[in-house]
Formats: C-alpha cells, sequence, structure tokens
C-alpha cells in the first residue's frame, strides 16, 4: 500500500522461561513513500510509550542495526522473532 509502512519484522524480549515478561520490542518497517528508507522502532524497556526510532538509507544498514538490538539484548533475555510473510 503506497505511504504506509510495511512491517518487515517484530520481536519481543522476555525473561528466559517466562515469555509474559516482556523487556523490550522492536519492528522492522520499510518505507512505502518511495524514498527506500527503513526504520526501526525499539522500545527499551518495552512499557516505555515513547519508540526510539532510527531511520537506513537501505535495508542492508538497517538489518545489521536489527541483528546487533538483537545481540544486545541476548543478554538479558530471549527474542521472539516474527516475520510477516509477503502478500
Amino acid at each position: 500500500m503506497p505511504g504506509q509502512p510495511q512491517l518487515r519484522e517484530s520481536a519481543v524480549l522476555h525473561v528466559v522461561g517466562n515469555e509474559y515478561a516482556i523487556l523490550a520490542m522492536v519492528r522492522l518497517e520499510q518505507l512505502m513513500d518511495g524514498s527506500g528508507r527503513w526504520v526501526i522502532l525499539l522500545n527499551d524497556p518495552a512499557w516505555e510509550q515513547e519508540s526510539q526510532r532510527v531511520e537506513f538509507d537501505d535495508e542492508k544498514p538497517a538489518r545489521a542495526a536489527l541483528a546487533q538490538v538483537y545481540a544486545d539484548g541476548e543478554a538479558q533475555g530471549v527474542w521472539k522473532v516474527n516475520r510477516p510473510e509477503p502478500y
């Protein structure tokens, strides 16, 4: 859908052994405004109302930054990752 950001990946970081105790949440979105930009939205801690937002010029650096977010979070818990199927 033109203009509407598309979710490409999301994840929640939860306490080991307790998937209901969520520590952080992250989303990777592709902007569909013709810019080719990608965005990471991070809520750390999960209950923060305002997401930390970082924009990237294309997919490769966005995925590298997302991998770093996952690596940093693994010291605190376990990530449950969701990758939606493309339409």
